[in-house]
């Protein structure tokens, strides 16, 4: 009785702070509400808005996004504006092409794929308007959009179509396709990387449904400001009545800056074009979003400086569970999913190895160990059974009993196996109350980690502590650590790493586990 009042009391802290503590996502597109600060609010959301505005000709809610010149303009053509958005269909799908900035104006230029009309057989396809390209001037000093255009069928720079609410001749317009023209901004980084997903797509993004695997690439800034193991992205500021919502600043935040999905055959023509031979894939946890788990692959692939090919795999887990009464629900679709989506997994190791990648590592957190340790099951039965390299093991969501079990079949299967667990987990410690108590193999129970052959367990309790936060992203979120995961990949023993991590005990050797100690 007293372990379950525990277990239920935790959960309801932890899903409390939870709530207290999400940060919000300015890229996360699922919301059709109005933005209210067009300066924190997702620019392919911004140019749906306005091109739904346009069409309907209700356009004064967004009165406030606009500098009062620009304003003046859109008010005064706005008959012709309408008749220019009605004239294309719906969007079928919106995306951001290119971003860039100079000193003071951010530029971003986003597509709208309109959904083809029926025509008749003598209409050349190529003569139907199926996208328009929209460019947006964002001043970061008066807070407000300066520059505005749209485009049919061609985007900025190219061909000769007109443009639309604002041309050449306005100088806030051709200041921002000379800056969308250009390289990036000095000292303006970003990351690339490959992603496959089983979500189903969800509008600009993709959701929690699932659905055949996707292939697809991204691109994601990463802020002058960054700070090894945190991912900044506007959030609340203040304090209660007077909180407000941060803008979005390139200096300061990470944001997607381009989103594509592409053909199995292009995705596997970048591999075999980048002439690399090894790769990482994230596969991230529980209660994870779409536009979350790109966020943290961008983090933990530019902390690491990973030099192979990064690539992310996103399952179709629920997210954005922020208390109590959500809790089991996510926590049931998830598990459901990562069972699901096991052979799924297992297909694309396969694929990957056929496109050249000899060493493929893994880096799994949470409830995505689950998934792969089901995937690697399936090996025993392959005719060409694949073998993966490091598969790193951060706060693993598996029961142990499962683990204890499973875990000896797939050994043959990896090079090395390496657990960081925690006793400060306190989202494993509400998923062991989701799942009847049932103790959780990164979870460090009684002192110690659970300790398996060929398995290097270290505890990272050390490392917890964490102000109002869950401390389910210790591994992501700590420099040291960090640098340590990157010392693994290299294929080195706990031994012949970092210094803070200490074996247990220390005499006589060898040791049982080992402990970080900063």
């Amino acid at each position: 009785m007293a372990r379950s009042f525990r277990f239920g009391f935790v959960l309801c802290i932890c899903f409390f702070v939870l709530g207290l503590e999400h940060p919000a996502i300015a890229q996360d597109s699922r919301s059709d509400s109005l933005p209210a600060d067009v300066g924190g609010a997702d620019p392919r959301e911004v140019v749906r808005q306005l091109f739904q505005r346009l069409r309907s000709g209700d356009i004064e809610p967004v009165r406030d996004w606009f500098a009062p010149e620009l304003w003046v303009r859109v008010l005064g053509g706005l008959d012709g504006l309408q008749s220019e958005a009605l004239a294309l269909r719906e969007p079928s799908r919106i995306s951001t092409r290119r971003s860039n900035r100079d000193e003071s104006e951010t530029v971003y230029e986003v597509e709208i794929e309109h959904a083809f009309p029926s025509v008749p057989r003598d209409v050349p396809i190529a003569g139907v308007i199926n996208s328009s390209y929209w460019l947006i001037g964002y001043n970061a000093a008066r807070g407000v959009i300066d520059a505005l255009s749209f485009r049919r069928n061609e985007p900025f720079g190219e061909g000769s179509s007109e443009y639309l609410v604002q041309d050449l001749k306005q100088e806030s317009l051709a200041r921002a396709v000379s800056i969308i023209s250009k390289p990036p901004y000095p000292n303006q980084n970003s990351i690339k990387f490959l992603f496959a997903t089983t979500r189903k797509r969800d509008g600009r993004s993709f959701g929690y449904d699932r659905d055949g695997l996707t292939f697809g690439a991204a691109n994601v800034h990463i802020p002058d400001d960054h700070k090894m193991g945190h991912i900044e992205l506007p959030g609340m500021k203040g304090w209660t009545p007077f909180k407000y919502q941060e803008k979005l600043d390139l200096v300061k935040h990470f944001a997607i800056s381009q989103l594509g999905v592409m053909s199995a055959s292009d995705w596997g023509d970048s591999i075999r074009n980048s002439k690399l031979h090894e790769a990482l894939i994230f596969v991230h946890g529980f209660n994870t979003t779409f536009d979350e788990s790109v966020y943290r692959t961008a983090q933990i692939m530019w902390d690491l400086r990973y030099q192979g090919v990064p690539i992310l795999f996103t399952w179709p887990s629920w997210g954005g569970a922020t208390n109590v009464a959500t809790l089991a629900r996510s926590y049931k679709h998830d598990h459901d999913s990562a069972l699901t989506e096991s052979d799924t997994f297992d297909g694309f190791i396969h694929t990957l190895h056929s496109l050249g990648i000899d060493k493929i590592h893994l880096l799994v957190h949470s409830m995505g160990n689950f998934l792969v340790l089901n995937s690697l099951r399936s090996e025993r039965a392959a005719n060409q059974p694949v073998k993966v390299g490091q598969w790193i093991l951060a706060a693993p969501d598996i029961e142990v009993s499962q683990f204890q079990q499973f875990v000896p079949t797939v050994q043959p299967y990896v090079t090395h196996m390496t657990l960081y667990a925690s006793a400060m987990d306190n989202a494993l410690l509400a998923s062991m109350a989701a799942s009847g108590g049932f103790s959780r193999a990164g979870f460090v129970p009684a002192g110690k980690p659970l300790v398996m052959s060929g398995v290097d367990s270290i505890d990272v309790s050390a490392l917890g502590g964490e102000l109002f936060g869950l401390n389910h992203d210790v591994f992501a979120s700590n420099r040291a650590l960090i640098d340590d995961i990157g010392l693994v990949l290299e294929g080195r023993p706990p031994d012949k790493r970092l210094r803070e991590i200490r074996p247990v005990p220390e005499t006589p050797p060898p040791p049982e586990y080992w402990r970080f100690v900063p």
